[in-house]
């Protein structure tokens, strides 16, 4: 496993590197974990701390070194770190690519060939999800292309960059990656917005935690967390959240570090009741799985979408960003989610947010019912889905080098795939057959005509 410095050292705190794991660490220039932070809603921004990312490992030549001598059959790649095709070009192995959230699209479909319809996929952020109306399907359409261009615009310059700065020609689009890859493994079901690669049954939680829900009663608790990077942009809505919680009848875990709030934002966690619990960071999809959880208040990140359902949680979204609005919306529509605006939240709207989560942690909600619905239909797979996923690594590395999994309708131009042509011939056929019979008709039609006219003549000169 590849990963930069502040990565490592986050995983390692919270002891999620497995032992037995190969780890290559590579050096980052200092603050860059806050600027990726403080980039989230900007696609250049994004493709930029990745570029950064991408030049520190390619230019540290410990890890460089370390990397070449990996006798690996096959490179793991995340889709969504562009290094992968230069780190693939370099090293010459057989890829396949692993997405760890669902598909973003439309990039992700356009770029690696995969069925992609406007009136189905929603774009990156727009906060839609099918079945969408036509206003929505119409909103889409227009959005979609216009996202696409951009994001692909950008991500190609960046492309192009690394691979001239550091003589790599293959590596200079991203199209090829995809093109190149053996497998595309998505962890997502899709309609579901599940985990297929997360699973089992959850693990024994820490003595401290398990006390506290021991402890919660027949009430249950709320588990709040929006994620590592969470940074409020206004003061309203941390007061607004510690007002919302504090008049929760419920304990509450709030998985946060008061210590990363802004400074002109500061939680006074002395003056919280002592139902609230506050820890920096928590087991989460263990968390999640235990009966004394009864909600989940969330700003409906990758990770959080999906294991509320897996676990069979209800969730209650304020989404901050990026694809955590269509995240929320999919658990809107889907019947097992509901939604807070997070500009609407400030200590005197406090009250709303209370009430919705008091809706969704109430015993026998509908929410939670279909919560409960959708987390079977998660769990029904005959195999678990890493056994699965494991199953494709190995039937891809067994082929041939040449082999090509891929679907080829997906690589032809859309008027080739959907036979346009064909259809355009024939329709082309048709319009020139009742043309003929247009103008035989016509014709016949006349000379009908004159003979009639013909006749009526000769009959009055008769007479």
């Amino acid at each position: 496993m590849v990963l930069p410095d502040f990565d490592a050292v986050n995983l390692e705190s919270k002891r999620l590197l497995d032992a037995g794991l190969e780890t290559v660490v590579f050096q980052t220039p200092p603050q860059s974990n806050d600027h990726f932070e403080a980039s989230g809603r900007f696609i250049a921004l994004h493709t930029g701390h990745f570029e950064s990312m991408c030049r520190h490992l390619l230019g540290d030549s410990a890890a460089m070194e370390a990397l070449r001598g990996l006798d690996a059959d096959l490179l793991f790649l995340d889709v969504a770190f562009p290094c992968g095709q230069a780190i693939s070009e370099l090293l010459g192995k057989r890829v396949v690519l692993f997405s760890p959230v669902d598909i973003v699209d439309p990039f992700w479909s356009r770029f690696g060939r995969l069925p992609y319809s406007p009136a189905v996929h929603a774009a990156l952020g727009s906060g839609l999800v099918h079945p969408m109306t036509w206003r929505e399907r119409a909103t889409n359409a227009l959005l979609s292309p216009l996202m696409f261009w951009l994001g692909s615009s950008v991500a190609r310059a960046s492309a192009q960059r690394i691979a001239r700065d550091f003589g790599l020609p293959g590596a200079g689009d991203p199209r090829d990656a995809f093109r190149g890859s053996r497998l595309l493994l998505v962890n997502a079901a899709d309609g579901l917005v599940g985990p297929l690669l997360v699973g089992g049954e959850p693990k024994p939680l820490p003595a401290d935690l398990a006390a506290i829900l021991e402890g919660a009663g027949p009430r249950g608790a709320v588990y709040v967390s929006f994620g590592t990077t969470f940074r409020p942009s206004s003061c309203d809505v941390v007061r607004g959240l510690a007002a919302a919680l504090s008049a929760l009848n419920r304990t509450v875990i709030w998985g946060l570090n008061p210590a990363r709030l802004p400074a002109a934002c500061p939680l006074d966690v002395s003056i919280l009741p002592a139902s609230i619990h506050i820890m920096e960071w928590v087991p989460q999809a263990d968390l999640l799985g235990h009966a004394q959880i009864k909600t989940f208040l969330s700003h409906a990140g990758v990770n959080s979408i999906y294991e509320a359902p897996y676990r069979g949680k209800p969730l209650v979204c304020m989404p901050l960003a990026a694809d955590q609005f269509d995240g929320c919306a999919k658990a809107v529509k889907g019947g097992w989610g509901l939604q807070f605006k997070k500009e609407e939240l400030s200590p005197a709207t406090a009250h709303r947010l209370t009430a919705r989560l008091e809706q969704a942690s109430a015993e026998g909600s509908p929410l939670a019912q279909r919560a409960a619905v959708v987390g079977a239909m998660l769990k029904a797979h005959s195999r678990p889905a890493l056994e699965l996923a494991a199953d494709w690594v190995e039937y891809a590395l067994a082929l041939p080098q040449d082999a090509d999994l891929s679907d080829p309708a997906m690589a032809m131009p859309m008027w080739k795939r959907y036979c346009l042509d064909v259809y355009a011939a024939a329709a082309a056929a048709v319009v020139a057959v009742l043309g003929s019979a247009t103008l035989v008709l016509r014709a016949g039609g006349r000379m009908v005509w004159r003979w009639l006219t013909a006749g009526r003549r000769s009959h009055g000169k008769t007479e």
